[in-house]
């Protein structure tokens, strides 16, 4: 800044702190007139700017500051702030990488950078940017409380509450960090003792939006789903834009078979899915408004392989209205989606694609089809490849009895995981005895199974590593008289394949398997076998062993 600035600047900043923003504003530019590479009026005017809402406009100004002063860390902090405010966490993230190279002891840049990183779903490197801001200032809340958080996201719920409980004992009334051990405590089974430290959150805030949203999810847990769906719209009353609140109420009401509603509130899970794809695109949305007839629309797999394969059959009545489909899919999926038919292209994941007119991500399809209950397209859609189901034929060798599948357990870092799966030793010893021969469909198979599986080898046959993809997986189901799954990716594969399946599902089931019903309007040849209270097996085991010892083939 020249050498006769800086009292007029120092008057534009007692402006600035008194209130007098246009006048602040206006001392700022004249100075910029007379002095544009002064750094630290870039940076006050960009603070000006955020201050009034133009956040764009601060950020711009603060990139100014850091062009002309590459180490000036609060005019780089500012920015970071701004554009964690503009929904940019990359970009922030790289603002708080600059302010810990030029002080790797800031302690705030540290805590921001976890920030970013929590927002870009790097949940390990978020921790450990928390971990090296608590060694700086180890009585700080707001870092035990982001690691806290992080640690949720990893599933390591345990460690979580450990963290939030500091956070609550260095500062009492940190509502955040209470709301956060009711959800720790969720995490861990403890659903009524969630709703309480929630409820004492409220009573601090009562209008903290995250806190009723997580009540709406301990409820959810303890199959109160009405009562849920009341703390998700409070939730919303508050923040309507709360992405996290809509989407589960929406896949409440569905669970609820509310469809209508449902695939409505449903789409507020693109707003909290880091996507690259999605965000990657420039190509407008389809919601089932306009005709597609001769153009070429991409449909594109967002979440998980079961997901994939359950909604893959809309791509066809897309084919059916006349566009040209290009389906992005999971590698691992590719060959076998390839008999979808109807000509739709199928690319894996990170292929180049081929140009399109229209984007729509697979799981808004039922929205825009208006999909109820009543016009769920069901049926077989997918099929096995005939060269494959004869070399699987040739592995499995000639039948002597009825062949039955079985998958126990699914993927290990799902959410869900604890409730869905089950120890492999429980399902044998459920169908010890009956004249069938089992057939494993598990690909990977968890430590805590490996000995049980090595043990039953003369009870289960085990390929493992020989599937190589879901092409293979299709073939050697389509060799079997029923499957036997929990609810994972290969009970839609069965049910897609139109093999009779038994699905176990837990006392609290994912949305799409609706509420006490034995069928599923999904797949036709489905029997849904549901446990009678939470983390209790023995009534599904006990039907399914009966159905199985009763199979007529």
């Amino acid at each position: 800044m020249s050498a006769s600035l800086p009292a007029e600047f120092a008057t534009a900043q007692q402006l600035h702190r008194t209130g007098r923003l246009q006048e602040a504003a206006a001392a700022y530019a004249d100075l910029l007139d007379r002095d544009p590479r002064a750094a630290p009026v870039w940076h006050m005017s960009g603070v000006l700017e955020c201050q009034c809402g133009r956040l764009r406009e601060g950020a711009s100004r603060f990139r100014n500051a850091v062009e002309i002063q590459p180490d000036f860390a609060l005019a780089w902090m500012d920015l970071g702030a701004a554009l964690r405010e503009l929904a940019d966490p990359a970009g922030a993230l790289a603002c708080f990488d600059r302010v810990v190279a030029i002080d790797p002891g800031h302690f705030d840049a540290l805590n921001n950078r976890g920030e970013a990183l929590s927002a870009l779903r790097r949940h390990e490197e978020a921790l450990t940017s928390y971990q090296a801001a608590l060694r700086i200032e180890p009585w700080q809340a707001k870092a035990m409380n982001n690691a806290g958080c992080a640690l949720l996201e990893m599933g390591k719920y345990q460690a979580a509450l450990d963290l939030f409980d500091q956070a609550v004992s260095v500062e009492p009334r940190h509502f955040g960090a209470i709301a956060n051990r009711g959800s720790a405590l969720h995490g861990l089974g403890r659903h009524d003792e969630s709703l309480a430290e929630l409820k004492k959150a409220i009573a601090i805030e009562p209008r903290y939006f995250k806190a009723f949203s997580n009540r709406g999810s301990a409820l959810h847990a303890l199959g109160r789903y009405e009562e849920s769906i009341v703390q998700f719209s409070k939730a919303l009353e508050i923040r309507p834009d709360y992405a996290e609140a809509r989407s589960h109420r929406g896949m409440t009401l569905l669970l609820l078979g509310r469809f209508r509603h449902g695939w409505i509130d449903f789409e507020a899970r693109l707003a909290s899915l880091v996507d690259q794809r999605r965000q990657s695109l420039t190509q407008p949305g389809w919601r089932g408004e306009e005709k597609i007839e001769g153009r070429t629309i991409l449909l594109y797999a967002e979440q998980g392989l079961g997901d994939t394969l359950q909604f893959c059959r809309y791509a066809s009545l897309v084919a059916a209205r006349g566009a040209r489909v290009v389906l992005e899919a999971q590698r691992e999926l590719v060959p076998l989606l390839g008999t979808l038919g109807c000509g739709i292209s199928v690319v894996a994941k990170g292929e180049p694609l081929p140009s399109f007119e229209l984007q729509c991500p697979l799981l808004s399809l039922p929205l825009a089809f208006g999909t109820e209950l009543s016009s769920i397209p069901a049926g077989a859609y997918l099929s096995a490849e005939p060269s494959r189901i004869e070399r699987w034929q040739s592995s499995l060798g000639e039948k002597r009895r009825p062949r039955i599948g079985l998958t126990w357990s699914g993927n290990p870092d799902h959410r869900n995981d604890r409730n869905r799966s089950i120890a492999l030793q429980l399902l044998l010893d459920a169908i010890g005895g009956i004249d069938c021969d089992f057939v494993s469909l598990q690909k990977d198979v968890r430590q805590s199974d490996a000995a049980v599986l090595a043990g039953a080898y003369d009870r289960l046959r085990h390929f493992g590593g020989e599937l190589n993809d879901f092409g293979d997986t299709a073939a050697l189901a389509s060799l079997l008289d029923a499957v036997v799954t929990v609810d994972t990716s290969v009970a839609h594969l069965a049910g897609a394949l139109g093999r009779p399946t038994w699905i176990l599902l837990p006392w609290v089931p994912d949305w799409r398997w609706l509420l006490r019903r034995e069928d599923s309007p999904w797949y036709p040849t489905a029997k849904l076998l549901r446990q009678r209270s939470a983390a209790d097996w023995s009534a599904p085991l006990a039907t399914l062993r009966r159905q199985l010892t009763d199979l007529k083939l």
